[in-house]
């Protein structure tokens, strides 16, 4: 008897094989937009090591903020800010680094992730949310020598960096893995936002197709949010990537975010911008993008209590 394949594990198997020579395309398509793993690598004495953190334009004034935000957040062990020439010098074996990476998804295009890591292992990553230009050409990002990388990267700034921060503290502090590859729900804190605006940052007003059948394809394409929000029960407003960031810092009593993926995929994470926590996150790279049926999911989960 022949059973029938479900429709899309074949598709997912068929997409599979067509990046085989490619190993490294397949990786960055399951790549997760978040995780923490490879706890083991944390060394018990870790209050006694530094963490070496390689941002750019640093040294500049315009870095106050992004500093504030280190001195102030970064409690998991002592830090030292360094610069590219130093990290040659710089004993990593029983420290830590705090940098930004990109990894290529072919000759075309690449993803920028803010990593933590150790000996060359990774421990924490969080994927950025970038500008066209840079997705085509991750070069861009690394010639720019200003703190907010000239604007390149959407997802970037003080606010975003105090959570980003807080993200991988906690896990650390509380030994917890985690990997955002697959669908989350804080099922007991989703209904907080049953009283609480849930803010869209502005970028996501278009997106870029990455991946379609056996080849890549690179277009931007406009995103109607107020369609994909229809069906959304609680209230959200839409608010200028810059004044978000700023809110993120801002805010004594946190707010609510959404940072969706500007590619192709079903990608996007709710955040409580207080203490970093992910509320909500979904993760699928075969679906054509969010729709108003999945904020009539989260509604769900919202209004469940």
């Amino acid at each position: 008897m022949i059973r029938k394949v479900p429709t899309k594990i074949l598709f997912a198997f068929i997409c599979l094989i067509s990046l085989k020579g490619n190993s490294q395309s397949q990786y960055e398509l399951l790549q997760p937009q978040y995780w923490v793993r490879n706890l083991n690598l944390i060394d018990v004495h870790s209050p006694n090591t530094t963490t070496y953190i390689l941002l750019q334009g640093m040294d500049a004034p315009a870095a106050k903020p992004y500093l504030d935000v280190i001195k102030k957040y970064w409690t998991f062990n002592r830090y030292q800010l360094i610069d590219s020439t130093q990290l040659r010098k710089t004993e990593l074996k029983y420290n830590y680094l705090l940098s930004m990476n990109y990894r290529a998804g072919d000759d075309k295009f690449s993803y920028i992730y803010l990593d933590f890591y150790t000996n060359n292992m990774e421990i924490a990553g969080i994927k950025l949310e970038v500008k066209t230009d840079v997705f085509w050409h991750y070069n861009t990002l690394f010639k720019t020598t200003t703190c907010n990388y000239d604007g390149y990267i959407y997802t970037w700034g003080p606010g975003y960096l105090k959570n980003y921060i807080q993200f991988i503290i906690n896990h650390l502090t509380n030994n917890e893995t985690v990997n955002g590859n697959r669908t989350y729900a804080n099922k007991d804190r989703l209904p907080e936002l049953k009283t609480h605006i849930l803010y869209i940052p502005d970028y996501y007003d278009s997106v870029i197709h990455v991946f379609k059948g056996f080849t890549y394809t690179y277009t931007n394409t406009k995103n109607d949010i107020a369609d994909i929000m229809s069906e959304y029960k609680f209230s959200y407003k839409v608010v200028p990537n810059a004044q978000l960031d700023k809110m993120i810092l801002d805010s004594t009593d946190g707010i609510y975010y959404m940072i969706p993926a500007r590619t192709d995929g079903k990608i996007l994470r709710i955040v409580d911008s207080k203490n970093g926590d992910i509320l909500y996150s979904i993760y699928d790279y075969l679906a054509s993008g969010i729709k108003s049926r999945d904020m009539k999911k989260i509604s769900t989960l919202i209004d469940s209590k």
